[in-house]
């Protein structure tokens, strides 16, 4: 059976005086083509149409009129393959309701006179934040978003001429830096990023219930009378992928507890991390510690004489884990100076008790010479644990020097450790008659070093003593526990013994 369409169209003229066409189809049985007049034709039983603004199809029904039709709607098929996304739109200014990210513009680190505008545009477009027409208008995206209480996400490098305040009494700050750099303009002595410090003990206790996320990857950049970040006390900040460049300091703690830094980089700054009280504060050393903060894989690299140089520097606060922590230099061929990797000091707290560091790592590109030591410790008693070392070259290890009463230091697995002249120890006590000191237990370390060979199970009890600057300060005391063992004394234990 053969089936026939045979068109036939309609024009009528709209309300809006555009012409629109209805498409009528005659469905027939044969071979014939009908001998309708196409120019006047009438609708008969059978036929159908299309609506041509709607696209729904109508059928003719007897001595009635046009009705909706599925005539021409075949069965539903499977769903196709899902397309491509589309491109990425305009990013929004967000809604009454949850928005996204605050984006500030960046002017290209230009001040508003250099772009043009007076106090008055400022006044304006910024009102009520202190602005003048010395400030970066990058200065001023960014006190707009942290007024308005977003997080905040760059999309774009900004300069700034002085530091950003963001207020002490923030009690939840979040700033992702994408991939971008925040830099200064000029070499003005300011903290980058920052908050003020608390006017009295209550003042900071109550910051301590703050928390502020501010992650990259990002770079934050300066000069070297400048800190990278210094916003003070809360309970769990977290600082994630953070490059430091060409800095005084990096990031300088305060009363920051349960601080995680992850995966700091230094690059030419005189000092790194700073675990930090609020030496404003009376009693401050006990009262706003950085207590069990971690800082993670921390690296710090020059090219420079950095004579009071130091990747980390802790003061007073008790439970801090440093994980895997890489001292580099050199270009290769000039020398970089540090003074320590690492420098502890409890300042006389009673509470400060324990400090561990794992997998320390120092490498060297051309030659590194530290003047003071890879570890500096001082503790007036408690725990050190060290698991793990490895140094390419010449270096003091660990320095320690008690302050008073007794310090227990455990050396675990440090495989390898270049001497220098024989070195890898100093040990200082208070006195030379103190009864208080360190004891050494070393642990599973063969302390291996070229030229002079590793200390093993035949000669370490004739050996340990002469890596130490004093070898008089320290001597065997036999396995532990013993009675024997104390301060000024140091336990070995070695595979196979």
């Amino acid at each position: 059976m053969k089936k026939l369409i045979y068109l036939l169209i309609s024009t009528f003229l709209s309300c809006n005086g555009a012409y629109a066409q209805d498409t009528w189809y005659r469905l027939e049985q044969g071979s014939g083509i009908p001998a309708n007049n196409p120019t006047s034709p009438s609708p008969k039983t059978g036929y159908v149409k299309q609506d041509s603004l709607t696209g729904k199809w109508y059928k003719w029904i007897t001595g009635s009129s046009w009705k909706e039709t599925n005539l021409f709607v075949g069965q539903k098929g499977d769903k196709g393959d899902t397309g491509p996304a589309g491109p990425q739109g305009i990013p929004g200014t967000g809604g009454g309701g949850a928005s996204a990210d605050c984006l500030p513009i960046s002017y290209g680190g230009k001040t508003f006179a250099q772009l043009g505008l007076n106090q008055a545009f400022i006044d304006a477009n910024y009102g009520g934040m202190g602005l003048n027409v010395n400030d970066t208008r990058d200065l001023a995206e960014l006190m707009a978003c942290e007024k308005s209480g977003k997080p905040i996400a760059l999309i774009e490098d900004m300069g700034i001429n002085r530091g950003w305040n963001i207020p002490k009494t923030r009690y939840f700050f979040d700033f992702s830096l994408k991939g971008r750099t925040l830099y200064s303009t000029n070499s003005n002595a300011f903290f980058l990023i920052y908050c003020d410090l608390p006017t009295n003990l209550s003042d900071a206790e109550a910051m301590a219930n703050r928390t502020f996320f501010i992650r990259g990857p990002g770079i934050i950049k300066g000069s070297r009378t400048q800190e990278g970040i210094r916003i003070g006390a809360g309970s769990g900040h977290l600082f994630d992928f953070l490059e430091y460049e060409n800095l005084k300091v990096g990031n300088h703690m305060e009363f920051a507890m349960e601080t995680i830094d992850n995966r700091p980089r230094f690059t030419r700054c005189i000092t790194g991390d700073i675990l930090d009280y609020y030496r404003n504060l009376p009693d401050a050393p006990e009262k706003s510690p950085c207590n069990n903060s971690t800082i993670n894989t921390p690296k710090y690299w020059t090219d420079q004489v950095e004579t009071t140089g130091t990747c980390i520097s802790i003061y007073a606060a008790q439970g801090v884990v440093i994980n895997t922590p890489t001292l580099q230099g050199g270009n290769g061929t000039s020398t970089a100076t540090y003074q320590y990797g690492i420098d502890f000091d409890d300042m006389g707290v009673g509470p400060v008790k324990l400090f561990t560091v794992n997998n320390a790592y120092e490498e060297i590109n051309g030659g590194i010479v530290l003047t003071g030591a890879y570890i500096r410790l001082k503790m007036r008693d408690g725990n050190f644990v060290l698991n793990g070392a490895l140094g390419h070259h010449p270096g003091i290890l660990l320095d320690t020097k008690t302050s008073g009463k007794a310090t227990n230091v455990f050396i675990n697995y440090v495989s390898w450790w270049k001497r220098i002249n024989g070195k890898t120890f100093d040990t200082t006590a208070p006195s030379p008659t103190s009864p208080y000191g360190c004891s050494y237990t070393f642990y599973g370390s063969k302390l291996a070093s070229e030229p002079e060979g590793e200390i093993n199970t035949q000669n370490f009890k004739t050996a340990i003593p002469q890596i130490f600057v004093s070898p008089s300060s320290i001597s065997y005391c036999g396995d532990a526990p013993n009675t024997n063992c104390g301060y000024g004394k140091y336990t070995i234990t070695l595979p196979g013994r």
